[in-house]
């Protein structure tokens, strides 16, 4: 399970790959482990951990090839798919599955295929609402202070609004969305207009 905002999470446990034709001096150069990720949300992506120096890596979007040399161990081949790791930098991440798909092939036509299901958790990030950006740095100065002077004009309660919500980036809405302003009352008659 990934959830959304955490660190990168494994593809496999403890991997295990066996072929009986080494038992009989066969070697892995020609073998493959190619690793497919099933992508639905854009920047979704595997990574590679560290990698045995016979093993060649070819990556592209959501796609690992492993390609084995004459010096090659099935140990370095289950080190390096171990080392794989799934992650989703999204705010909103499309939640569900996603399929990831291994498949070791010998170099002689025989291959074995294995899927890895990873679920995919989606956050309600909390919106950052800020009474007093600073409009010319963009500093977010978070609270307001004003004065109302006894006789005088009412008071703006905010200076320049800013409410951010990174789940609107993409596609988000603000229904059932509330803005709630509470006024500490300590005089009869203070309001809020």
């Amino acid at each position: 399970t990934f959830t959304e905002g955490d660190a990168p999470v494994a593809i496999a446990g403890n991997v295990s790959i066996t072929d009986a034709d080494l038992g009989t001096g066969g070697t892995l150069e020609g073998a493959t482990a190619t690793i497919a990720l099933d992508i639905v949300d854009a920047g979704e992506t595997l990574a590679l951990g560290d990698v045995a120096a016979s093993l060649t890596v070819t990556t592209s979007a959501g796609l690992i090839v492993l390609t084995g040399t004459a010096e090659t161990t099935l140990a370095e081949f289950q080190d390096a798919i171990a080392a794989i790791t799934y992650t989703n930098p999204s705010e909103l991440p499309t939640a569900g599955d996603r399929d990831v798909t291994v498949t070791f092939a010998d170099g002689t036509g025989e291959s074995d295929v294995q899927t890895t299901t990873i679920t995919v958790v989606s956050v309600n990030d909390a919106p950052d609402l800020d009474l007093d950006l600073d409009t010319d740095t963009g500093e977010a100065n978070g609270d307001y202070t004003a004065t109302f002077t006894e006789g005088d004009a009412p008071v703006a309660i905010a200076g320049n609004v800013s409410i951010t919500d990174a789940d609107l980036g993409t596609g988000g809405t603000l229904e059932g969305a509330t803005a709630t302003i509470a006024l500490d009352i300590v005089d009869a008659g203070e309001t809020l207009a």
